[in-house]
């Protein structure tokens, strides 16, 4: 019988930002009984995770940037052909 083990407050976290984009303090007491959301996203830090904070006191959330958005190509201008 295999047992289920126990993710580190550390790796749901990364894992609910890499799927959704963003976490608040709310969303990690009330989903994941994760009450000092501040010092895993430090740890995260600390590790190299680029994580971003929106927002001020209680409506403060932590969110990752779009991988998207560093990779998108700038519009081209258009070159004027004068004939």
């Amino acid at each position: 019988m295999r047992t289920k083990t126990k993710k580190s407050p550390d790796m749901i976290v990364l894992g609910y930002l890499s799927r959704y984009g963003s976490i608040g303090r709310t969303t990690a007491a009330n989903h994941f009984d994760i009450y000092d959301l501040p010092n895993v996203i430090f740890r995260l830090r600390k590790r190299g995770h680029n994580i971003e904070s929106e927002g001020f006191g209680k409506h403060l959330k932590y969110t990752i940037p779009k991988e998207a958005e560093k990779y998108r190509s700038k519009p081209q201008e258009k070159e004027i052909v004068t004939t």
